[in-house]
């Protein structure tokens, strides 16, 4: 049976390893709700595993893997070179923030050297990389116009630039889509009429897989009757099936995606792990994160929660048109 101590004791093991019960204590066997002290996050570590030595909130042990990355000095400096900044102070770690000088704009920033490693080619100053794409992005009206219609697709509204959604009515199924002109311009199209794309009118599937040699965790989806085998592609690749999902309709697939990455990325802050170059055949780098953050099992309580809440979610009531 599960070992329970006096409750006062339990609190002052949480509170010396930087934890805040949030909830009664029930024995050292189950997981007990915490706030960490340090970064405010909620967790769940059991008490017997810190009375064995092992650290309480999982996010803070991650980052403290990353710190002890330490490339070399001359190293971390290339990468800033390459990224169009001048370091203002010695480097620390991959982790922390760095003091920098655009060499574009003359400002000072504060880019972390972890972004610029993942992202070589890009520069380490936001407003400068902004600025030079948002310039190569904007098009001629005219010329943009016939792009979209070589794909299939008339423009309902003005064109703004070639990253963002453009409203636009496909010639062969009608239906409205919101398709971006770079991606027309890569050989997408109708995201109703696609073969080889994704088609969110077709039963479809959320998968969970795993890489033990990259350390890494990714969520995606795919048709059910896609010839292409996204999942078989990943598997050569050496990812590993966790968990499938099923859906009836790739909207409601695409729907619980959006929604695990919300938590993912803007809640629970865990950041995007791999790069285009760890993940060259089979693509999806955007997907990934660090295994030494979330666990299989913490991400699939997340998307059973998010399924759960989309099952719930009211149905809006049509509303009858007025006769006149």
């Amino acid at each position: 049976m599960p070992k329970k101590i006096d409750p006062k004791v339990a609190e002052k093991v949480m509170l010396d390893a930087g934890l805040q019960p949030l909830e009664p204590y029930t024995n050292n066997k189950t997981k007990w709700k915490c706030r960490c002290l340090n970064c405010k996050r909620i967790v769940y570590p059991r008490l017997d595993s810190l009375q064995r030595g092992k650290g309480g909130c999982k996010f803070c042990a991650g980052i403290k893997r990353h710190l002890h990355f330490k490339m070399p000095d001359k190293v971390a400096n290339e990468f800033a070179k390459k990224a169009k900044v001048i370091p203002l102070e010695p480097y620390v770690n991959q982790m922390t923030k760095w003091k920098c000088k655009c060499l574009l704009c003359g400002e000072i920033i504060t880019p972390r050297l972890v972004d610029m490693k993942r992202h070589p080619n890009s520069m380490g100053c936001k407003k400068c990389a902004n600025n030079i794409a948002n310039a190569k992005l904007k098009l001629d009206e005219k010329d943009a116009i016939a792009v979209m219609r070589k794909g299939g697709l008339e423009p309902q509204e003005p064109y703004v630039k070639a990253n963002v959604g453009w409203k636009s009515r496909c010639i062969i199924c009608k239906r409205i889509v919101r398709p971006s002109l770079n991606s027309i311009r890569d050989g997408g199209g109708c995201r109703y009429c696609a073969i080889g794309g994704f088609r969110p009118q077709l039963p479809s599937y959320l998968y969970l897989v795993t890489n033990a040699s990259l350390n890494a965790h990714k969520v995606g989806i795919t048709n059910l009757d896609r010839r292409y085998d996204r999942l078989e592609r990943l598997h050569i690749q050496g990812w590993q099936t966790y968990k499938k999902f099923d859906f009836k309709e790739g909207e409601q697939a695409k729907e619980c995606e959006k929604k695990i990455f919300q938590i993912i990325r803007h809640d629970l802050k865990i950041p995007i792990y791999l790069s285009k170059e760890d993940m060259p055949l089979t693509g999806g780098h955007t997907e990934t994160m660090d295994a030494d953050l979330i666990s299989l099992k913490e991400l699939e309580e997340i998307i059973n929660k998010v399924i759960k809440g989309l099952q719930e979610e009211p149905i809006a009531p049509i509303r009858k048109k007025s006769s006149k």
